[in-house]
């Protein structure tokens, strides 16, 4: 058998199933086949780590990071290709006497930095080590790695922490976490619980491989729901962690899906984070961000300045983004920063029923005030406001027939269209937003490059044009004239000739 090329032991072993079926053995333990193959040779030892080692999953507890660390030597680190983190959230540090204003106040919230960051900076220092000492055929390339959070394993749920405040961060900032080389994509989602929006910046930065990266922030098992506060709080480290941060140049592919504010019924009335006729801090900044990509789709609450920034002053920017873009794809939400709805009920506008102290984001969730009298009003104010604080279930909400605010939209459009013409290389941009209007079928506008072919997309009109196109998918709406000839100057300004505006028959929209 050694004399076998490697190759060849390496296909043969890959035709071998999983696990060696045994007549009377019990569903879920039959035994694996690859250790028994492995004690072959030292050649097919090779070719069943490759499979086996192919795809790892990781939770991130010290018993199991113990074993990571003894088992992964270099050439089976080398053999890796995706890796799965899975971070389970410590509560053992909260006594059942302090269970009130847990996890909320400043000093549960520095013990929970510390037994985050600590798995995870052992993860990432041996990870880093062993590529640096093995660099060459034992270090690690090619990489997939996905990293999310799993609820705390809590006996009691009734003694379970509450959650629902508190954004997860680091201790430290990017220079306390060594440089991870191989990774190829990197995948970060919130999972159980929402963090600081820094985090995956500082992760991201350390994979100067990188091509592709997906961050996930947009859900979460507990959310602080209507406490706007937090919101412009999680805004204000949007903006900073984009602007402390360059993707790595290897980034062409980038995805993020933001958290949006909480609410129950579009028309409820919104905090206004963005005055009328101001640039969207979080919108320019995710511009920046991905300035330099190729590949760009986004989901969240985004204002017309992801399109089209201000070309002075605050948000302008230095050289213009987007150059290098040939795909940009973004979803978005109803509700927009500057506390407008793009699409209304059709028959009536929601009475709001918040509080006081929610809109105007000066009421704070309990555990952010300095004194246990602070603490105390906090939670009592939560206790009576809870049902109306507390963000709905999917199924809690009950939009209706919604229709387009002719006003929001337009002004959205020709955003979109005065973005489109910038791109140079631009390909195909995708602008949707999902409302209820009886088919769950998205309202959407697709600029396509001349004589470029939409994929998996059949429709006669979308293909083999030597204009410019610009498909739109609205149900009957139809923009004002203005935003039109915007639509059609993206031909004028990319090929000379005025774009081919399409209305979609309702239903024919791109997928």
């Amino acid at each position: 058998m050694d004399q076998l090329s490697q190759e060849i032991i390496d296909t043969i072993v890959s035709f071998i199933p999983r696990l060696v079926f045994q007549k009377d053995a019990p569903i879920g333990k039959h035994p694996p086949a690859l250790p028994v193959l492995a004690a072959v040779s030292q050649s097919f030892q090779r070719a069943a780590e490759r499979l086996t080692f192919k795809s790892l999953y990781i939770n991130a507890t010290d018993e199991e990071l113990e074993d990571f660390e003894q088992i992964l030597n270099p050439r089976r680190l080398s053999n890796v290709r995706t890796l799965f983190i899975m971070l389970p959230l410590p509560c053992d540090h909260i006594g059942p006497a302090e269970r009130r204003n847990h996890h909320v106040m400043e000093l549960y919230r520095q013990e929970d930095r510390k037994a985050t960051t600590a798995p995870l900076r052992r993860l990432w220092n041996f990870l880093g080590g062993r590529n640096e000492n093995a660099a060459g055929s034992g270090s690690m390339r090619n990489v997939s790695l996905h990293l999310s959070t799993e609820a705390a394993d809590v006996e009691d749920d009734r003694n379970a922490p509450r959650f629902d405040f508190l954004p997860l961060d680091l201790t430290g900032g990017v220079g306390s976490f060594p440089a991870l080389h191989g990774i190829r994509e990197f995948k970060f989602e919130n999972g159980f619980r929402h963090w600081n929006p820094r985090v995956p910046a500082v992760f991201t930065s350390t994979m100067s491989d990188a091509e592709r990266v997906c961050w996930e922030l947009d859900e979460a098992s507990y959310d602080w729901g209507r406490y706007y506060s937090v919101d412009k709080k999680y805004r204000s480290e949007l903006v900073s962690s984009f602007q402390a941060m360059r993707l790595p140049s290897s980034v062409k592919d980038f995805t993020c899906y933001l958290k949006q504010p909480s609410h129950r019924d579009p028309g409820q009335v919104l905090p206004r984070f963005v005055g009328n006729g101001e640039h969207d801090p979080v919108s320019c900044a995710m511009r920046e961000l991905t300035r330099d990509c190729a590949k760009v789709s986004l989901r969240g609450s985004f204002h017309p300045s992801l399109f089209d920034p201000p070309r002075s002053g605050p948000g302008a920017e230095e050289q213009p983004c987007w150059q290098q873009m040939t795909r940009l794809h973004v979803e978005m939400a109803l509700c927009s920063p500057d506390g407008s709805w793009l699409f209304r009920p059709e028959t009536h506008v929601l009475e709001d029923d918040l509080p006081e102290g929610l809109i105007d984001c000066t009421r704070l969730p309990p555990g952010y005030g300095d004194t246990e009298e602070e603490l105390e009003e906090a939670e009592d104010y939560y206790e009576d406001h809870e049902e109306i604080i507390k963000p709905p279930t999917k199924y809690e909400s009950n939009m209706g027939v919604l229709v387009p605010d002719d006003e929001r939209l337009n002004a959205l459009l020709t955003a979109f269209a005065r973005g489109c013409a910038r791109m140079p290389v631009l390909e195909v941009a995708d602008l949707r937003i999902d409302y209820e209007n009886g088919q769950n079928w998205p309202f959407q506008v697709i600029c396509v490059q001349a004589a470029h072919r939409l994929e998996y997309w059949n429709a006669d009109i979308a293909n083999d044009s030597s204009l410019w196109r610009v498909y739109l998918h609205a149900d009957g709406w139809k923009p004002t004239e203005a935003t039109l000839s915007e639509l059609k100057n993206i031909g004028v300004e990319r090929n000379g000739q005025p774009s081919t505006i399409c209305f979609l028959e309702w239903g024919d929209f791109y997928d």
